[in-house]
């Protein structure tokens, strides 16, 4: 058999492999008119929440199909029926490691952000009066003990002396503990990545320079230049790799063990080159991408675009589910996914 034969082969009996049967939307949740902002998957229960615009969270039980939680987020100084007034809308939303703790993002039209707390035993949704002045949040993601969130940060224009940053939040006492990254200038765009690894190291994005920080030791471990700016990025299951999507539409495969200059894989999106609402890895060399409507999944071994899931939706979020199915939130509903992963 000649290779360009055999790799052909390869290719159709991966993809073959990968197999997908149509999308199934959850019926679950609510008919609103608020659009579905934010989701998570909880990584303990067969659970998944989502956020809409007016701060309603829904808690479902993927295995039943059954809503079995709702909390309203206060979204403050807003009449929650006109959300045009001042601008506060929900924005993002992310499970605890432990799955007892949602941490809920809600910011304005202007720089103003505030980052909430649901505690999903009691129901009690409370807001640190340290975090008011929380800025707008681009991107936060816990750490591995539930104790601390990494929130990047950037200014809210043109006409707000806010500086861009990214910073750790101490959960318990509402602290800031640490402050990994300053602009010292007002910029729309230098850190829109932070992502908190299993081995507790924090990569985050200022502008095209990947940065991996120690969070153990408090310093700085490699910084690197990638080929354009980052708009997401994502943590390898095993926390050895780091997947970065980029401006240029190219995914990137980095070794965090490494301060190699060059990345260990390079693909590039087969979709528009628009941003990203949600990058995961599905398994050790599967990883899956939203880019605008569309998700594609891609083995990061190879190289090869496994899968592309067309949609008539933006997506809010995707997730992977106890079940073998994935999950991706539209602004109405969740749609489960079954795939045969090799």
């Amino acid at each position: 058999m000649n290779n360009s034969f055999q790799t052909s082969f390869s290719v159709v009996a991966l993809i073959l492999a990968c197999l997908t049967i149509a999308a199934v939307p959850a019926h679950a949740l609510q008919e609103t008119e608020y659009p579905i902002v934010g989701f998570s998957v909880s990584p303990i229960h067969p659970h998944y929440a989502t956020i809409r615009e007016n701060g309603l969270v829904e808690i479902t039980n993927y295995e039943t199909d059954t809503v079995i939680q709702t909390h309203s987020v206060p979204l403050p100084f807003q009449d929650p029926n006109d959300l045009d007034v001042l601008g506060f809308k929900a924005s993002a939303i992310t499970y605890s490691p432990d799955g007892k703790q949602i941490a809920i993002v809600i910011r304005d039209i202007s720089a103003l952000g505030k980052i909430y707390l649901l505690d999903i035993e009691t129901g009690q949704v409370d807001l640190n009066d340290e975090w008011i002045g929380i800025y707008r949040v681009t991107d936060m993601s816990w750490s591995p003990g539930g104790t601390q969130l990494a929130v990047a940060m950037h200014s809210g224009g043109a006409d707000q002396l806010i500086l861009s940053s990214v910073i750790t939040l101490n959960i318990a006492s509402g602290e800031l503990e640490h402050t990994l990254a300053d602009a010292g200038f007002i910029d729309n765009h230098a850190f829109g990545v932070a992502e908190w690894s299993g081995s507790n190291l924090i990569a985050y994005a200022n502008r095209s320079v990947l940065v991996v920080w120690d969070a153990t030791s408090s310093s700085e471990v490699s910084s690197v230049e990638t080929s354009e700016i980052i708009y997401d990025a994502a943590w390898s299951p095993d926390s050895n790799r780091i997947a970065t999507y980029h401006g240029d539409g190219a995914i990137q495969i980095w070794d965090a063990d490494s301060k190699a200059s060059e990345p260990q894989q390079v693909m590039r999106v087969q979709s528009e080159k628009l941003l990203s609402h949600a990058m995961i890895w599905l398994s050790d060399d599967l990883l899956a991408i939203n880019v605008w409507t569309n998700i594609e999944i891609w083995d990061v071994s190879t190289g090869v675009l496994v899968e592309l899931i067309k949609t008539d939706n933006f997506i809010r979020g995707i997730g992977m589910l106890s079940t073998g199915e994935m999950a991706y939130a539209s602004p109405q509903y969740v749609f489960r996914q079954t795939l045969t992963l090799p």
